[in-house]
């Protein structure tokens, strides 16, 4: 076979393409696989003068009827790029516009805004441009044989490659935050590699086979997304008032842009190395290194808590008990998958991590922070978090436990707040003697915080939310030195004393859980004629408008209402739902199992 390198115009090419005298061979066609964001991005490549990859026409000759020689052009690669060079011609795609919201570029553009072409189509371009693109100059490889086997094997060849990972690529693009990822988590034969040791409790990749050998892809490509999440999600703690965020390509890709430079001594980036610093520290590290792989969404929460316990104010008794509770946590949402998996058991550490980190919507923020969220509580109550004593304030941890927990609502507004600007109550007043505990803060934005005669209003009604909270979950509140020498924290559970039976008025009825009884109260006050009226958080017409670990249950109208809460807040809540359709008159009475009669 004979090659021929030689230079052909942008226009000759898209001529000849458009004319039907370079088409592409049935056997090599692949179709228009091409989206908008790659035609757009190779045009701009164009209009910049970069040199974009070789284009490869199979010439053949053939003899005809009279014995003269006719010659026939093939296209064996660069269909893609003549498609898009020749929709962009007939005006079918703007080139991309940043500041207008365009659709994203298949790789980051760092000059894009400012062009002159930005969102403009090929006839909308000044007449210079126009020119200039038409004229440009390209490669194409002829190769003249008779064997089409040839042919064959360079198109093999050429499509042959190891197709690179979205993180391969983005270790290709320059930036601070490129070197910084690469040189914390580690590439092979890279300069700046030097992993740290954190790493090493993450899984490998493992070998792939084809046909022409074992061939390993870069077994660290997967730990260094890992490592650009993480290490994204602490810098934006650092600089706003982000607490969790999406982490899917665009927003890291985002975030790999906006970081082509950073200082030396950038508060985020030096937030990131303390931590990885810091893990391996802790006592019982070594049973992570001996143990199976840690998968990368428990890393990720554990780096999260280590994190925000590096950034409180704490005595370091934390530092001894984290892993241990850490791999108690791993060993209940092994079992909890295990079930699932074996005997379709659920549970709530399958309900509340596992089965949130696969799918597609496991790397958005609401997912990660329901699962993190989750964490907290199984984990949280274990460490023994010893807040220094006279603290004034609640610091890191404090704040994004209860921030988490009240699930970034103003429990006075109602409305979301963001981590920045949210703020934690005393719901009894520091100067009144009020700890600085979990069990004493509540979520408020700062406006509201700001009314203190409004806050001093709402202090029952805050109490009356922590008390129901806490016979919810299992989470412990932070204790001080003082709680954890006087043995003052709470948390213990009472005995299991189900209700059997519900009196409302003259009537009775028959239950066995506490979650029938707003329920059963409900569909009472229906059979009676009565009209229900919503309720905010407690009663709706449609399964909507409850917070987000509500359980609401259907009632004989198809309206819900929420049955997720203690004995104690059930039983009020049924008789609110009297109260809020004026029957205040009729009696609401709860008989428990061992004969106890509790009276709303």
């Amino acid at each position: 076979m004979k090659s021929e390198l030689k230079t052909r115009t942008l226009q000759d090419l898209a001529n000849l393409y458009l004319d039907g005298k370079l088409p592409v061979s049935r056997e090599y066609q692949r179709g228009t696989k091409w989206r908008l964001p790659q035609k757009q991005a190779l045009v701009d490549s164009l209009l910049r003068g970069y040199q974009i990859p070789l284009f490869y026409v199979h010439i053949e000759k053939t003899t005809s009827y009279s014995g003269g020689v006719n010659e026939n052009a093939w296209l064996v690669d660069g269909q893609q790029r003549l498609v898009s060079i020749t929709d962009y011609i007939k005006n079918r795609f703007p080139l991309p516009a940043p500041e207008d919201g365009a659709p994203r570029a298949v790789t980051p553009t760092l000059t894009t805004a400012g062009s002159p072409w930005a969102g403009k189509t090929f006839d909308e371009l000044t007449e210079k441009d126009r020119t200039r693109l038409l004229g440009l100059e390209l490669h194409v490889v002829e190769m003249h044989t008779q064997d089409e086997n040839e042919a064959r094997d360079l198109f093999i060849r050429l499509q042959a490659g190891t197709p690179l990972t979205a993180q391969e690529k983005r270790d290709a693009w320059p930036g601070d935050f490129t070197t910084f990822v690469i040189r914390h988590a580690g590439k092979p034969e890279h300069p700046d590699s030097n992993p740290k040791p954190f790493f090493q409790i993450l899984p490998h990749a493992t070998a792939i086979n084809i046909d022409d050998g074992d061939h390993y892809v870069d077994r660290w490509a997967e730990r260094r997304k890992f490592f650009a999440g993480l290490a994204m999600t602490i810098m934006l703690r650092e600089r706003s008032d982000s607490l969790f965020v999406d982490l899917k390509g665009k927003q890291i890709n985002q975030f790999y842009m906006g970081n082509l430079k950073l200082r030396g001594d950038d508060p985020g980036t030096l937030r990131v190395v303390r931590m990885l610093d810091a893990i391996p520290k802790l006592q019982g590290f070594e049973r992570l290194l001996a143990g199976s792989p840690v998968t990368h969404q428990m890393a990720f929460h554990l780096a999260l808590l280590v994190d925000a316990l590096l950034s409180g104010d704490y005595t370091p008794d934390w530092r001894a008990n984290i892993v241990s509770a850490f791999i108690a946590f791993r060993e209940e949402v092994t079992e909890a998958r295990h079930r699932h998996r074996t005997a379709h058991e659920t549970s709530p550490a399958y309900e509340g991590f596992a089965a949130l980190t696969a799918g597609s919507g496991s790397d958005t923020a609401d997912v990660i922070q329901r699962r993190h969220g989750f964490f907290l509580k199984r984990v949280y109550p274990a460490i023994k978090v010893v807040a220094r004593d006279g603290k004034r304030a609640f610091d890191a941890l404090d704040k994004e436990w209860i921030f988490v927990r009240d699930k970034g609502t103003c429990q006075c507004c109602k409305q979301p707040v963001s981590f920045r600007d949210a703020a934690v109550h005393h719901v009894i007043e520091h100067a009144a003697g009020g700890q600085t505990v979990a069990g004493n803060g509540i979520l408020v934005c700062s406006q509201c915080h700001s009314d203190r005669k409004k806050m001093q209003e709402l202090t029952p009604q805050f109490q009356e939310y922590l008390v129901r909270l806490e016979q919810r979950t299992e989470a412990a509140p932070l204790r001080t030195s003082r709680e954890v020498e006087d043995g003052s924290a709470r948390g213990t559970k009472t005995r299991t004393n189900p209700p059997t039976e519900l009196r409302i008025g003259a009537d009775v009825i028959g239950v066995t859980k506490a979650n029938q009884i707003p329920v059963e109260v409900a569909n009472w006050i229906l059979r009676q004629g009565k009209a229900l009226h919503v309720i905010p958080n407690v009663l709706h017409q449609a399964n909507a408008g409850f917070p987000l670990a509500a359980q609401p249950k259907q009632i004989a109208n198809g309206w819900f209402v929420e049955v997720g809460d203690s004995q104690k807040v059930l039983i009020q809540r049924g008789r609110r739902l009297l109260d809020n359709c004026d029957l205040h008159d009729v009696s609401l009475q709860v008989v428990l199992r061992d004969g106890t009669v509790k009276t709303a």
